[in-house]
């Protein structure tokens, strides 16, 4: 069944967007921010909706803004990283629980490059750090597929 507007009346969404618009806010549903010149959506919602469409990148800007905030130099090209995060399966095991997945660097004098990351679930980065701040040998766990490049 197709719906037909009649002309003259508008739909309550797009008065709501008319109103929003005339006092130069945001026009998505519940946001009070304003957006830039000549725009209609603020920068908030803008970057929601392009994470919403690619979660990999919400994951390597997570990564790269973290390695700045802590000064560390950061050198994975995101075509490397999508790559490396599909094969380990860390786009779909990345969270907070001890058997979720994390970037680890092998050596943390260098900083984020293709090779000295490793993606290490929490309990073991953990134990890795525990093993480095007591002058300790670590070893890293037997890996059960030993054929994958990652």
């Amino acid at each position: 069944m197709k719906r037909t507007k009649l002309r003259g009346l508008k739909s309550s969404y797009d008065r709501r967007r008319e109103r929003k618009a005339s006092r130069n806010l945001c026009i998505r549903k519940y946001c009070r921010r304003r957006p830039r010149p000549y725009r209609r959506v603020c920068d908030t919602c803008e970057s929601r909706e392009k994470f919403a469409r690619n979660p990999i990148l919400r994951l390597f800007h997570n990564l790269k803004s973290g390695a700045k905030r802590r000064r560390i130099p950061f050198a994975l090209p995101f075509a490397w990283f999508c790559a490396a995060a599909s094969a380990s399966g860390y786009d779909r095991a990345h969270g907070q629980s001890r058997d979720s997945l994390t970037v680890d660097r092998i050596d943390n004098r260098r900083g984020y490059e293709p090779d000295n990351i490793q993606f290490i679930s929490h309990a073991e980065n953990s134990r890795k750090g525990w093993y480095e701040r007591h002058g300790k040998p670590w070893e890293q766990k037997e890996v059960e597929n030993e054929n994958e490049p990652f």
